[in-house]
């Protein structure tokens, strides 16, 4: 194992002061950094809470710290590092679990029937500093650190190279130009991709008359800007918001075309229709934007308002209002993702009235990871059977692969998208038969990837394909041949930042 950090420190906001007091004295005494967040929000930025948090506890740190007080645990960055923790002391038998009660005789942490914890009250800042040493060099001298050398080190020439490129195709794939797209991603220029991977109804990003907006391709786009090149989304995220804006209109849901009559005749209007997923999307795209524009807790209290009629008995959500149709994959994708986001917020004003928003949700949430389940187990997320069980796969571990707390769901997951690389890292010849519409593989390869890498719980760190499978991407990667969430992928698994130096310029 490569570790990162000697020691990572989870706590609650309040707790800030401990935290940062502990870690000065800690410093010195120990081999690798110690890790608290405020330490590293350029790095973290634009990135989910589950993808920032997730990986300190569960395998980048020889030791995680919690601080412990009643509410640590519940909610935003805690329930994920908590989760995090749990996930290691499940697979691991190894002692690296340093519990703290801030509060002398107050409520115990989640293991004190099974760990020791550390009374901060009675024994003090002093005795906790020499405690956590002592067991960070126990460590290790049970674990040593792995000699291999680092993987994010030798990718990082190629990934330098790469990441200009990036940047100006972002740029390029910006629409300024007023008109339907302007304030999005791609646009006119990935119809075929885009009606191949979302599209229900007749529009197009190519028409004018009735355009299609590309939110997926913005959200990924904006994703990979906050990643590669974050002082633009100062500058674009305002003609964004306009044009979620514009498109809701006076709507509290975006209305889509649902399908073209061609047997009406051509002066027949496409019928249109209130777009579940299209909805929760603009307001995902918004809350990374603006994360207390009023139209992100307007939408997500619709969805819990209108539940009893959009989900579904199977716990899947519908594509669209007016209450006809199944349960629709992408759209439950959608709505789990965007609801379960806010639930992991540390914002206690977004949504409105936030605890009941958040008994509200949990059944919901319940539901809809029930029908990701059984989606899995009867097809493996193949798409409308358009898309391939493959690519469908790495698309909804795209998305939901942090917000998926079901574990085997996670591994079963995992291991068939690892099945689909050979142990050099490529993918197997299987898996790049060439049908119609399928990607090359240089794209399908990002994708998979990224899906690999959402998985989290230190899975694709541990594996040597998923780092050859880098290591081939860093080499043969071309950006002009990338769609703009493909960059965005890319990025992420590359692990691309911005040069906080040239951001400055």
């Amino acid at each position: 194992m490569i570790y990162t950090y000697s020691v990572a420190i989870s706590f609650l906001s309040a707790d800030e002061g401990v935290a940062l007091k502990l870690r000065d004295r800690l410093k010195t005494r120990l081999e690798l950094p110690v890790f608290v967040y405020q330490d590293r929000q350029r790095e973290m930025c634009g990135r989910s809470l589950e993808e920032a948090l997730s990986a300190p506890f569960e395998s980048k740190s020889r030791i995680a710290v919690v601080l412990y007080r009643p509410g640590w645990g519940t909610h935003g960055g805690t329930l994920v590092e908590k989760r995090a923790i749990t996930r290691r002391r499940v697979r691991s038998e190894e002692r690296f679990l340093f519990p703290v009660v801030l509060e002398h005789n107050s409520a115990r942490p989640p293991w004190s029937e099974e760990l020791i914890y550390f009374d901060l009250a009675k024994y003090g800042l002093d005795q906790a500093v020499d405690a956590i040493a002592s067991l960070a060099g126990e460590h290790t001298r049970e674990h040593p650190a792995s000699t291999e050398t680092s993987p994010h080190q030798h990718l990082a020439p190629l990934a330098h190279r790469l990441k200009p490129a990036l940047c100006a195709a972002l740029r390029t794939a910006f629409i300024t130009i007023p008109g339907p797209f302007q304030g999005y991603f791609g646009g006119a220029e990935t119809s075929g991709d885009s009606t191949r991977w979302q599209s229900c109804g007749g529009e197009g990003t190519t028409s004018t008359e009735m355009p299609k907006r590309p939110y997926y391709q913005t959200y990924w786009g904006y994703e990979a800007m906050l990643r590669l090149q974050p002082t633009l989304v100062r500058t674009w995220a305002p003609i964004t918001i306009e044009a979620v804006s514009r498109h809701f209109g006076k709507s509290r849901w975006l209305h889509v075309v649902r399908e073209y009559a061609f047997s009406s005749g051509p002066r027949k209007s496409p019928p249109m229709a209130q777009s579940v997923r299209h909805t929760a999307r603009a307001a995902e795209l918004l809350h990374l934007l603006e994360p207390r524009h009023r139209r992100v807790s307007q939408v997500a209290w619709d969805l819990l308002d209108q539940s009893p009629f959009l989900q579904q008995v199977d716990g899947g959500w519908r594509e669209f209002c007016d209450g006809e149709g199944s349960s629709a994959l992408w759209s439950t994708v959608y709505v789990h993702r965007f609801l379960s986001k806010l639930k992991l917020l540390d914002d206690i004003d977004v949504p409105d009235e936030r605890n009941t928003f958040l008994a509200t949700t949990a059944p919901l949430l319940l539901r809809s990871a029930r029908f990701l389940t059984e989606q899995w187990a009867r097809n493996r997320w193949e798409l409308e059977g358009t898309v391939s069980w493959d690519e469908g796969t790495a698309a909804v571990l795209a998305e939901v692969g942090p917000f998926i707390s079901d574990d085997s769901l996670i591994l079963d997951a995992y291991s068939a998208l690892r099945s689909l690389l050979t142990p050099a890292g490529r993918l197997s010849a299987l898996s790049r038969q060439p049908t119609t519409d399928r990607p090359p593989e240089s794209l399908l390869a990002t994708r998979i990837a990224f899906g690999l890498r959402n998985c989290g719980r230190g899975l694709s760190e541990a594996d040597s394909r998923y780092r050859r499978l880098r290591e081939w991407l860093s080499e043969e990667l071309v950006a002009s041949n990338l769609t703009v969430y493909d960059i965005a992928f890319a990025a992420a698994v590359l692990d691309l930042q911005a040069d906080p130096a040239a951001e400055h310029e």
